[in-house]
């Protein structure tokens, strides 16, 4: 059986409201027949797992296979070890692809200032009438990422995504305003890590199967949160070449419930507490990795400067054993010349020994 181009991994949980629009969006798409679609329920107590059943007896290529509820990193590691495309890229299942700006652009309103890091620029506004009507209509997302990765022979190629919370009313955009190629030179990877952990998302994006697999990337099953943004940034930093797509646009629903809403529904200390060992997590982990690379001086400092800001600020009172301080008021042009740096990175190697014990299993 011929390999396919893309394999497409999609975990689910109770997604029965949602997961159709997510597959009829990926079934539009040109490169569909190329295409691996791996669906992992992640133990549905509603009938996702029936509604995919119906999708595999009609199209061949779409696969679904069930876990016990795990999480959406244990299901996401599950589709890659079954992966076999040489692209990979990674949907929810309340989500779509293939959406196109200009259909959306009407919906969206009162702006904010907007942001922008190198060519990437994102906007927060307010969404009128709960969202766009009909979002969707661009059946080369896809195919459009992967030929910007195969033409610049990049590892990862960006795409732009809308994202819509209509309970709230509220919409963004994170857009390229350009189609371009950046290498691993000190100053662009710079730029790229700062883009990899705004995007806060594994999503909306294709990667190249033997990247993640020289390097045995997954996402860590031990984070409860921020899992997708170091699971990106761990990926951008092991590339030689990224490649960004302005027009490739992944529609990204919020709704109230899911994960990325956990601090509305939980006390302020929970929530507090949650987030803070997320931080830990990503930034002991991300800065583990980075700290192999001394030619990334400049960005090995700045995260971990950001990271003591943080745990100077109240990090520590959720967990005492990881103060950090002393980055605030480090003078050295970089971390290889600071007294403090050995110390920190030791306090961070032994704060993710505890929080997570099975990390070396996952990414090396």
């Amino acid at each position: 059986m011929q390999e396919p181009l893309l394999t497409i991994i999609i975990p689910a949980y109770n997604a029965s409201k949602y997961i159709r629009g997510c597959l009829n969006s990926i079934l539009a798409q040109d490169c569909f027949p190329q295409s691996q679609v791996i669906v992992i329920d992640d133990g549905s107590k509603d009938s996702t797992a029936a509604i995919v059943r119906g999708y595999t007896l009609r199209y061949p290529n779409i696969e679904l296979t069930c876990q016990p509820n795990s999480g959406v990193s244990v299901a996401r590691n599950h589709g890659l070890d079954m992966a076999r495309g040489e692209y990979i890229s990674f949907v929810d299942a309340d989500d779509m692809v293939g959406a196109v700006y200009q259909n959306c652009l009407p919906y969206l309103y009162d702006t904010g200032t907007p942001f922008y890091c190198g060519d990437m620029t994102i906007v927060y506004g307010q969404c009128r009438d709960n969202g766009p009507a009909n979002p969707l209509g661009d059946n080369k997302y896809f195919s459009r990422l992967i030929d910007s990765a195969r033409k610049n022979n990049a590892e990862i190629a960006f795409g732009g995504k809308i994202s819509i919370h209509g309970e709230l009313y509220s919409m963004s955009t994170l857009l390229y305003s350009n189609d371009s190629v950046m290498d691993s030179s000190p100053e662009t990877k710079h730029t790229l890590l700062s883009q990899s952990d705004t995007r806060e998302s594994a999503n909306f994006a294709v990667y190249r199967r033997d990247l993640l697999n020289k390097h045995n990337l997954r996402f860590e099953p031990d984070m409860p949160l921020d899992e997708d943004i170091l699971f990106c940034m761990l990926a951008t930093l092991h590339a030689n070449r990224v490649s960004t797509v302005r027009d490739s646009l992944y529609l990204y629903n919020r709704h109230c419930g899911s994960l990325t809403n956990y601090s509305d529904y939980v006390s302020s200390a929970a929530a507090r507490g949650m987030y803070s060992r997320a931080i830990i997590q990503r930034y002991g982990s991300f800065l583990s990795a980075l700290a192999k690379y001394p030619q990334y001086a400049k960005t090995y400092k700045k995260y971990m400067r950001e990271y003591c800001a943080m745990s100077y600020a109240g990090i520590r009172s959720h967990l005492r054993y990881f103060p950090l301080p002393s980055c605030n008021f480090c003078m050295a042009q970089t971390c290889q010349e600071c007294q403090h740096n050995n110390k920190n990175l030791a306090r961070l190697e032994r704060g993710l020994a505890k929080l997570l014990p099975n990390r070396n299993q996952h990414t090396k």
